[in-house]
């Protein structure tokens, strides 16, 4: 059975918003990226950043995440911003987020890669690819620390490589399969 709430967390440059775009097509859940709403409700998140910091952004960001959650209707499937659950929220919030996550959904920490070096070099690939300005290692490195972080909410890890047919086949078996 399909749960009625699908939360995918997890490092930027993982997958998230592009799997749940494509499970949406697939499962007829209505998709809601928190990035996007920031941006629509608040403000482009680069320009939110340089004006009034990342701490500002991050509990904006955290704020942001409450409402969603508190008013948005079922089905659904959420994709989060890449630090919303990471330490660089402050602990209070971040504690508050995951248990109003974990409390009615399933949460699917998304990975492209078992090997958590491999899948730094993704994410890494990827990122600078975006044409952010961002640099190879320091994705990288933020890889590592933030997947650690994430892993130890205690969320269920879902290896997505690449989106193809038989990995959302295996996504929605995963999900299936989530207490």
């Amino acid at each position: 059975m399909i749960p009625q709430r699908i939360v995918l967390t997890g490092p930027g440059g993982v997958g998230k918003t592009t799997l749940a775009q494509t499970l949406n097509r697939k499962l007829g859940h209505p998709h809601v990226d928190l990035d996007d709403v920031f941006c629509r409700d608040i403000q482009n998140i680069r320009e939110f950043i340089r004006g009034k910091g990342y701490a500002a952004y991050a509990r904006r960001n955290g704020q942001l995440l409450l409402e969603i959650l508190s008013g948005t209707p079922r089905p659904v499937i959420l994709s989060l911003s890449s630090g919303v659950l990471s330490h660089d929220m402050e602990a209070p919030m971040r504690s508050e987020l995951v248990t109003a996550i974990a409390t009615d959904a399933i949460v699917l920490l998304i990975v492209p890669h078992v090997s958590d070096e491999i899948a730094a070099q993704i994410v890494a690939t990827r990122q600078v690819g975006r044409g952010y300005g961002l640099s190879y290692e320091p994705e990288r490195l933020k890889y590592l620390r933030r997947i650690r972080e994430y892993r130890q909410l205690g969320f269920s890890q879902c290896v997505v490589p690449e989106i193809t047919p038989h990995s959302i086949e295996d996504v929605i078996k995963h999900i299936s399969a989530c207490p």
